[in-house]
């Protein structure tokens, strides 16, 4: 996946990076942790808070913040939407 590797590029020196850990890769330093999930959804249209993987992702979030609570734990949902 590109993403992985532009993201693999740009590490820190204390940085790890864990491709299909909680979503598409984690990136991680110390006690704080990037996961990130990146999503094709062109052609289907517009991407909402009520669109099902959205909803998914949010809830997978909330279960893995819910799971580790002392990691300071940020997540990004990548997409490109458009009509084609």
């Amino acid at each position: 996946m590109l993403r992985s590797a532009l993201v693999w590029l740009d590490l820190g020196d204390t940085e790890e990076l864990y491709l299909e850990g909680a979503k598409d890769f984690d990136r991680i330093d110390g006690e704080a942790v990037l996961t990130e999930q990146v999503k094709d959804t062109a052609g289907s249209g517009n991407v909402t808070l009520r669109t099902g993987s959205v909803i998914d992702a949010i809830t997978h979030f909330w279960g893995h913040a819910t799971r580790n609570p002392g990691v300071t734990l940020r997540f990004r949902y990548l997409t490109i939407s458009y009509r084609r």
